[in-house]
């Protein structure tokens, strides 16, 4: 990690402001704090996601699987941010209206997908 300078304090003479640097570390990397951030955030969409659906909210249909199976394999694969969105796709019911295309080879029920996030959710640091 490089160091960052930064202006000395107004107390140096106004010749010596610009002249004198101070080193500055910065304690997390920016690209720390938005895994940390897109992590915590997938983490609570599929939260959110699995809740209503387990309550009945959402019907459990075929574009809430497949965002919902999406949402954990990209959580799985360390895809955070891809992982929120679809996720939250779970939550858009007016979206989830139009015509399913495709089939599913083996239909997991909620249960499933609810023991693999919990399993997933305990490996992934």
């Amino acid at each position: 990690m490089t160091p960052v300078t930064l202006l000395t304090p107004a107390s140096a003479t106004p010749g010596q402001e610009l002249s004198r640097r101070v080193r500055h570390l910065a304690k997390m990397p920016a690209r720390d704090s938005d895994r940390i951030f897109w992590r915590t955030h997938a983490k609570r969409n599929i939260l959110r996601g699995l809740i209503a659906l387990e309550s009945g909210r959402i019907a459990f249909g075929d574009w809430e699987r497949l965002h919902l199976s999406a949402a954990i394999d990209q959580f799985r694969n360390g895809h955070f941010e891809s992982s929120a969105e679809y996720a939250q796709r779970i939550m858009n019911p007016e979206g989830n209206r139009q015509p399913f295309a495709g089939r599913f080879s083996q239909d997991k029920s909620l249960a499933s997908f609810r023991t693999e996030y919990e399993q997933l959710n305990r490996q992934v640091p």
